[in-house]
């Protein structure tokens, strides 16, 4: 029995976890499957690959950049894969993904918290922003698409919602900085909180270990953490909506974490509050 085990895009495996939205923000990304089989020398002798409307034939497992028209952001994509094997028998298989916001332009503006003065050595303080965001009609689907100077934990309506640590993770700020998508199921009309906790991280942050912490360096691309977030909201009757940080975003000048470094761990204020908003 011949099966393909997975498909690939941008050398990312799409069949491994199918409960995860995979995303690409490249227009003509990098394909990919691969086989299994229960038999022995078995090869293939056919295989097509398709997305959008283009296809590519091939004679062996390999890696094919696509070719047809440019992706889109911000829309789903579905992968096929037809084989042929040397003893006769097809199969076949498809994955979806996403694309990201590629070069669409972002809605909100970078916010921070420009009174701070840093002087110590140590790590700044985390920053915490917040915005009360009204949702009043039914909701077909609902995206968070978030970076920062810095890393981020992300909470909508107090729960969660980023799983990965240090996002959105180490970058030549100087050239690129990454950002992070999540989407929302099932998000219901109402009112809701955004909330962000940006710690220092390696922009920031002290990066190197030095025992004697007066002689270590934080500061090192910014002097202070900022965030940029837009939240990309379509409506189930066919309108839409992007909130966007902007100065209506509240920052808390005492939060509930008073301190976080990546050597030195981290103060948390336990009673959320404590927390003075401004």
């Amino acid at each position: 029995m011949i099966k393909i085990s997975d498909i690939t895009i941008d050398y990312r495996s799409l069949l491994e976890r199918k409960d995860t939205i995979y995303y690409t923000d490249q227009s003509k990304p990098v394909l990919g499957f691969c086989m299994e089989s229960d038999e022995q020398k078995i090869r293939v002798e056919k295989a097509c690959i398709s997305l959008n409307g283009w296809q590519e034939e091939i004679d062996e497992i390999a890696y094919v950049i696509y070719g047809g028209e440019e992706l889109l952001p911000m829309q789903t994509y579905t992968i096929r894969v037809q084989v042929k094997t040397t003893d006769g028998n097809h199969t076949e298989a498809h994955a979806t993904f996403e694309t990201g916001r590629m070069e669409l332009p972002w809605k909100g503006n970078w916010i921070t918290d420009p009174s701070i003065i840093n002087t110590s050595p140590l790590s700044p303080r985390p920053l915490e922003f917040r915005k009360k965001i009204i949702l009043q009609k039914p909701v077909r689907s609902l995206k968070v698409m978030a970076t920062a100077i810095g890393i981020y934990d992300l909470y909508w309506d107090g729960k969660r919602i980023n799983t990965e640590y240090f996002a959105p993770g180490f970058t030549d700020y100087d050239h690129h900085l990454q950002y992070g998508i999540y989407p929302l199921e099932n998000t219901q009309p109402g009112t809701y909180e955004l909330r962000a906790i940006v710690a220092a991280g390696w922009a920031v942050g002290r990066s190197t270990y030095i025992q004697d912490t007066n002689k270590s360096r934080s500061l090192l691309m910014a002097d202070r953490q900022a965030f940029l977030a837009d939240v990309f909201v379509e409506y189930m009757d066919g309108t839409s909506e992007c909130v966007g940080t902007d100065a209506s975003f509240e920052v808390a000048q005492s939060g509930t974490y008073l301190f976080a470094d990546f050597y030195d761990g981290e103060i948390y204020e336990a009673d959320p509050s404590r927390a003075v908003y401004a």
